[in-house]
């Protein structure tokens, strides 16, 4: 049995046109993987902010009642990875917002925005 690249070769050489078809189905498949990888990605970083606005929620609920909290190393771990859901839930719920601390949160609102020019960057025009 042929393998794909020498057929592959033998259309380039004897019949051009229908290579370029075969390129360019090639270039659309990268193209779909790329999209359907993106979206992946997508839509993991919305959970993880959902998750993380969840997170300041759930501990304001805990202060009001004097419950077991969670600890402030958890909710800084939530907003490292989750920063636009942690800085919304120190919005709306009005937690942690005074703690010098929890600071951090815009900054790394911030370096997640770098991260996503610069990744932006990469893919349309690397």
């Amino acid at each position: 049995m042929r393998r794909p690249t020498t057929i592959k070769r033998e259309i380039e050489e004897n019949y051009p046109h229908q290579a370029i078809l075969i390129i360019s189905s090639d270039e659309k498949h990268k193209e779909q993987s790329l999209m359907n990888n993106l979206i992946i990605a997508a839509t993991c970083y919305i959970a993880i902010n959902i998750i993380a606005f969840l997170v300041y929620g759930q501990d304001k609920h805990k202060a009001e009642n004097g419950a077991w909290r969670t600890s402030e190393k958890t909710l800084i771990i939530a907003a490292f990875f989750g920063p636009f859901g942690a800085y919304a839930g120190m919005q709306k719920f009005r937690h942690k917002t005074q703690k010098l601390k929890f600071k951090l949160v815009p900054f790394f609102l911030i370096l997640h925005c770098g991260a996503f020019i610069w990744f932006g960057y990469l893919v349309l025009f690397a």
